[in-house]
């Protein structure tokens, strides 16, 4: 992932998309306390700084299992919660109850953007959105 980064780096802020709020007024993320809190720290369910051609290419590698080893694999994609209205989680990922449980989802936001993922590990099929106000 050429272009992706857990801390900030000089690419990423400089392509950076600028966020707006939910009344479409621009967020000044060099100055506004939620970007600077966190600048230069890694924080694990936050951090990820990429774009679309990017993520896609890990989403690939993620159905195909070319990252991990199988004993990973198994550790990251198995229930690790007690289920809920037919939802678990694994390692950052949802899933859910058979027939579905080959869908691993995950989803989030920040100020200015949102973003969601859903792949099935099965089917090698997966769907990224992602959404800036």
């Amino acid at each position: 992932m050429e272009h992706s980064a857990f801390i900030q780096t000089e690419y990423t802020r400089k392509h950076k998309a600028q966020p707006y709020d939910g009344n479409s007024n621009l967020i000044d993320w060099q100055n506004d306390y939620w970007y600077l809190k966190d600048n230069e720290k890694f924080v694990a369910p936050s951090s990820l700084h990429s774009e679309v051609i990017d993520f896609t290419k890990w989403m690939i590698a993620e159905m195909n299992k070319r990252l991990l080893s199988k004993e990973s694999y198994n550790e990251l994609l198995k229930v690790h919660s007690t289920p809920k209205k037919g939802k678990y989680y694994a390692l950052g990922f949802e899933t859910f109850e058979k027939p579905y449980h080959t869908l691993f989802f995950h989803g989030g936001n920040n100020d200015g953007f949102t973003g969601a993922y859903i792949l099935d590990v099965k089917k090698k099929m997966g769907i990224c959105i992602v959404y800036k106000f």
